[in-house]
């Protein structure tokens, strides 16, 4: 049976994808295939991870509307 959730050649940005609700949505993301990247305003202690797949780190704060990455930033996106 397929995976109902495939979410292969997806990309999803988590915020605040580092600890808590945010970081169980990246790694289940990740589990279904996604290419994940996650921000927070501080990198993760232990890396978001699943299967031998990994997120990937963005150091931002979202709240800050001139804390952004201009665009090519983010070369796996």
């Amino acid at each position: 049976m397929s995976d109902p959730l495939d979410l292969t050649s997806r990309t999803a940005i988590v915020t605040g994808g580092t600890k808590g609700l945010g970081r169980v949505i990246a790694t289940t993301l990740l589990k279904h295939g996604a290419e994940v990247i996650v921000c927070a305003r501080n990198a993760p202690d232990t890396p978001v991870t699943t299967n031998g797949r990994e997120a990937h780190f963005v150091a931002a704060d979202v709240r800050d509307a001139e804390n952004h990455h201009p665009k090519g930033a983010c070369p796996w996106v």
